[in-house]
């Protein structure tokens, strides 16, 4: 026999309660990505025209991946990008 708590009972009602009181974003309207930055707001009429232009693609497992412009920047990061160009 092994010491450990068996998940039956009242730990297992202790344990989803503690799951269930996870804070809420701060801003609703975006929710933050698991890079910590907040996720753009894209309506699903811009989704489908960025699908069709071939700018968006989503691959088997649900990732959603972009186009690069160029192979020129093919080593530069959009973050890189966003900085260099948000000045």
């Amino acid at each position: 026999m092994d010491d450990r708590p068996s998940p039956e009972g009242d730990d297992l009602e202790e344990r989803r309660e503690r799951l269930s009181e996870k804070p809420a974003p701060q801003d609703p309207e975006q929710a933050p990505n698991l890079a910590g930055e907040p996720a753009p707001a894209v309506t699903p009429e811009e989704f489908a025209r960025l699908q069709d232009a071939g700018q968006v693609h989503i691959d088997a497992r649900g990732r959603v991946r972009t186009a690069r412009r160029s192979d020129a920047e093919a080593g530069v990061s959009l973050r890189k990008r966003r900085a260099w160009y948000g000045r």
